[in-house]
């Protein structure tokens, strides 16, 4: 999306809050208003950049006045995003059911994490609203060996994801140097499987190395909820650990907090969780986990997307500076190249202390971008 002027009349940064009403779905007029400020296209290239045609499409779909109005090939754009969406995470349930009993027979009941976790339950009756790219589970640390030796006999193969300079086979099959390799991460490497598209990602922990202390992985399984279906079962975790995992997993750690963005997709996951359980989550244990980002995060839901409760309300502090760094974020891209640096040296600093063996990797990855 290209950087517009902070003066123009409808600068990078309305367009993403507009994005962000539009997408949350809580002001039905959102849509209207935005075709009002004759900012549509904008609005679709702004959701293609942040990988949301999808979602975008199911809340013009929720509104056919405004489907008319929108040039053809926006809404094919849309409809194309939408149908291709669909059809991804319907083999993403498939694949995931597959896996499930695939583990079943070893006796191993998996805990599916983030969007998959959402996919199962309450994303289920619109699969086509989220994107998602892997699926993410966790199983018990002394179950960990044999889900390997599970899936590999299933015909899953380890991916290497670092760039092969040995002219070794891109996916193997040693469970020793799988866990070799990712000794520094909190998963295994990538499982891939051919007639698959999605990868699977085992994991040790739910959460990376540093926030790992104080977020035992015992707990997060003794809460998920089990659930069965078409001859499988599986679990996923309660409401409070998936925002714990949703807030320290990609608020803090991906970095959103300290170079002053937001995820509009995870603020999404956060309204359709306390809309399942009808906002009665235990409050303070995600306060707990989470110290106060995650009442950063409950505050940028109410500002952006619209989305208020009586939580908010108690524990609301002053956020009118972080969005107004948020705003230059998106307003000039000299604030932005300035904020994303800050994050860097942040999360580097934190990977020297936690997982230093990992720095080599980030430093090419950074040096090769």
């Amino acid at each position: 999306m290209a950087v517009q002027q902070a003066n123009t009349m409808h600068s990078n940064w309305n367009i993403f809050k507009s994005l962000c009403r539009v997408i949350g779905g809580q002001d039905s007029n959102a849509l209207t208003q935005a075709h009002e400020d004759g900012i549509l296209p904008q609005l679709v290239q702004a959701a293609d950049h942040q990988d949301l045609l999808p979602a975008l499409a199911v809340r013009v779909d929720e509104q056919p006045d405004i489907q008319q109005v929108m040039a053809e090939p926006d809404t094919q754009k849309l409809q194309q995003a939408l149908h291709e969406n669909t059809r991804r995470n319907m083999l993403t349930l498939v694949q995931a059911l597959n896996l499930a009993r695939t583990l079943n027979s070893s006796g191993i009941k998996p805990t599916f994490m983030k969007g998959t976790a959402l996919l199962l339950t309450v994303n289920e009756a619109r699969l086509g609203f989220r994107k998602q790219q892997d699926i993410d589970l966790v199983v018990a640390p002394e179950e960990l060996q044999e889900a390997c030796r599970a899936l590999l006999k299933a015909g899953y193969g380890f991916r290497r994801k670092i760039r092969n300079t040995k002219s070794e086979p891109d996916v193997f099959h040693d469970i020793r140097e799988a866990f070799s390799m990712s000794a520094a991460h909190h998963h295994l490497p990538p499982m891939v499987l051919e007639e698959y598209a999605g990868c699977v990602e085992l994991h040790r922990h739910f959460l990376p190395k540093r926030f790992q202390r104080r977020n035992p992985l015992a707990p997060l399984l003794v809460a998920a909820y089990q659930h069965q279906r078409h001859g499988t079962t599986f679990r996923v975790p309660s409401a409070e650990y998936q925002l714990i995992h949703m807030v320290l997993g990609k608020l803090v750690n991906d970095s959103y907090l300290a170079c002053r963005d937001f995820p509009i997709r995870e603020g999404c996951d956060y309204i359709e969780l306390l809309e399942s359980v009808k906002g009665e989550i235990d409050q303070e244990l995600v306060e707990r986990h989470c110290a106060g980002n995650y009442a950063i995060f409950t505050q940028l839901v109410a500002e952006l997307m619209g989305y208020k409760t009586a939580v908010i309300g108690a524990q609301a502090g002053n956020i009118t500076h972080r969005l107004h760094l948020m705003e230059m974020r998106y307003n000039y891209d000299r604030v932005a190249k300035l904020l994303d640096a800050h994050a860097r040296a942040i999360y580097l600093g934190h990977e020297l202390v936690y997982s230093p063996t990992k720095l080599p990797a980030y430093l090419r990855r950074l040096r090769s971008g």
